[in-house]
């Protein structure tokens, strides 16, 4: 298997991921009560976009060939996420203010908005955080016996922390001794980052990889389904089952990456093919940094406002991510700064 060929099935990956990320965050009105809770499936169905992206980051930075001192990670990576956001997040800022939604914020506030970041921009202060941890990660990535223990803890404890505390009787007592654990390491994302590593350099018996798939689509139904039971309990659309970190998230993750790195790795793509999908990615990041500049822009117009959300989200989707597009391959076209923002 060539490095193009392994490349491509994670640039195809980017590319879905991004299109299920502009699709959470689209803001649409919806019409009923049916299509809230259709709305409430839709984004119970993607939620396996962030974990997916973090994935596609831990199989390429915990591979053995990819040695870097740790200088490299705050002058290569972790600089180029802080110049992109320091740019981007003014600009939010800019809006936020010429659209009046910092009325009733002194200077203090939109200052504390704008280190923070608008709503999506906290994908990049964790992803710092990945990139800070990854030395030490990829010492536990070096042996794939402890790397599998360490996934094996963040399937595990996410289930007890995500359902255990639920479990009658004992959910109190469970939640006492999580607490007083504290076994932070192997939970949230860089679960995700380990596991992605541990899937690419694992050979799995086509049982295991089908029960793989099987598991990741039961867990993906369970999710919408258990999603849009207690949405028509509460009366409002509920993402309690659709958290990053809930075990039926973890299975249905790990499924697509599975996929990906297993099946489409295999596939002989065209040079044109090859390249394409390569651009799009490439572009990626940038379409992450501004997406939600036209997702603003078009919730403030009242876009698709009376049209059902079974309809307008894919539209505004693809709508968005067209006009993203189209807009950071201009912006890269900029001297000096182009590249470097987005």
């Amino acid at each position: 298997m060539t490095d193009a060929k392994r490349s491509t099935e994670l640039d195809i990956l980017r590319i879905l991921a991004m299109l299920a990320v502009i699709s959470i965050h689209v803001d649409t009105v919806a019409q009923s009560w049916i299509d809230t809770l259709i709305r409430n499936i839709e984004f119970s169905a993607v939620t396996w976009c962030v974990p997916v992206y973090v994935m596609i980051s831990g199989r390429l930075f915990l591979e053995k060939r990819k040695q870097l001192p740790v200088s490299a990670y705050f002058k290569k990576y972790i600089l180029r996420i802080v110049v992109a956001f320091a740019f981007w997040s003014a600009i939010y800022q800019v809006m936020y203010i010429a659209l009046g939604a910092y009325d009733d914020l002194n200077w203090k506030g939109i200052l504390a908005e704008y280190i923070v970041g608008p709503y999506h921009m906290w994908f990049l202060w964790m992803i710092c955080g990945l990139y800070l941890a990854t030395p030490v990660l990829r010492k536990i990535a070096e042996d794939i016996r402890v790397a599998r223990y360490f996934v094996l803890l963040f399937v595990v404890f996410s289930f007890l922390v995500s359902y255990g505390e639920e479990l009658l009787f004992v959910g109190s007592i469970l939640a006492s001794v999580l607490g007083s654990m504290q076994l932070q390491l192997p939970l949230g994302f860089t679960g995700y980052y380990v596991m992605a590593h541990v899937i690419h350099n694992t050979e799995l018996p086509k049982k295991k990889e089908v029960a793989i798939y099987v598991l990741g689509v039961a867990s993906l139904i369970f999710t919408c389904v258990a999603s849009t039971a207690l949405a028509i309990q509460s009366g409002e659309p509920v993402e309690y089952f659709a958290g990053y970190q809930k075990v039926n998230v973890i299975f249905t993750s790990a499924a697509i990456f599975t996929f990906f790195d297993k099946k489409v790795s295999r596939v002989n793509f065209t040079e044109h093919t090859r390249k394409l999908f390569a651009k799009g990615a490439e572009l990626s990041f940038g379409i992450y940094l501004i997406h939600a500049l036209f997702n603003e822009l078009t919730a403030y117009i009242g876009l698709g406002n009376n049209i059902p959300c079974s309809i307008m989200v894919p539209v505004l989707t693809v709508l968005i991510f067209v006009l993203c597009t189209v807009a950071v391959a201009l912006i890269r076209k900029i001297p000096i700064i182009g590249k470097q923002i987005t």
